[in-house]
């Protein structure tokens, strides 16, 4: 991981001969546009003053080209599209944009869960400042759908499975919940089970190796008290 006082430069071209860089400076970002002959210079402070301009006046000229470079750091990265905007982007560290490619929790689920359990705990989560992928918020028109799914799943902390009888007949979530498997079987404790009108006998049917990982259930704790516990897993982690 680079260090915020460490130096750190990539780049790129745009066509035959213009060409892009960027380099971390220690406390900044610059950025530079041109060809073989000249160059511009841009600094983060003045891309996010032309963000924060086309914003209140409506002025595009430089706000076109700190979207620009705000799109090849999240590139850079592997920032999912919609995880930060560009002003954030153009105001990180290098230390920080790899800890914002990170999400705290996947959430894996049976679509049938969704509307009465899984969204409102999706967006319980986000309202404790939690970066959750999720499908409806991670999800767009023509994503690549397995692609976005991987990205998800190689990419948080934890995965939050919402264990219930609709889950255990459902594919697509067995998928998902075989990747974080993976994770599991390689030393790290990423599976956070919740059980959601599920017996112990159901689960033991499907998958016993399950049953012994402490898991909480929907029917004790509510969705404020599931996304404050994971809160709180979070934060023991970071003092870890």
């Amino acid at each position: 991981m680079t260090k915020a006082n460490e130096t750190l430069s990539f780049s790129g071209t745009l066509d035959m001969s213009d060409r892009w860089e960027i380099e971390w400076c220690g406390d900044r970002w610059d950025f530079m546009l041109g060809d073989r002959v000249s160059w511009s210079h841009y600094s983060s402070e003045r891309l996010i003053h032309e963000l924060r301009s086309y914003r209140k006046f409506g002025h595009t000229s430089g706000a076109k080209h700190a979207i620009f470079f705000a799109q090849k750091l999240a590139e850079h990265f592997e920032i999912d599209k919609g995880k930060l905007d560009y002003e954030d982007i153009l105001r990180m560290s290098p230390e920080e944009l790899v800890q914002a490619s990170w999400y705290d929790a996947f959430i894996c689920h049976a679509s049938e869960d969704k509307e009465s359990f899984v969204r409102p705990l999706a967006h319980a989560m986000r309202q404790v400042g939690l970066n959750v992928w999720y499908d409806e918020f991670c999800l767009g028109w023509g994503d690549e759908l397995r692609r976005s799914i991987d990205y998800g799943l190689a990419n948080s902390k934890f995965g939050v499975v919402v264990l219930s009888p609709a889950f255990l007949e459902k594919n697509w979530p067995q998928y998902e919940l075989d990747g974080l498997f993976s994770r599991q079987i390689e030393g790290e404790k990423v599976l956070l089970p919740i059980w959601h009108n599920l017996t112990k006998s159901a689960l033991q049917k499907k998958h016993p190796s399950l049953v012994n990982i402490k898991a909480l259930n929907s029917l004790v704790f509510s969705i404020d008290e599931i996304a404050g516990e994971l809160k709180e897993k979070l934060r023991g982690t970071k003092k870890a």
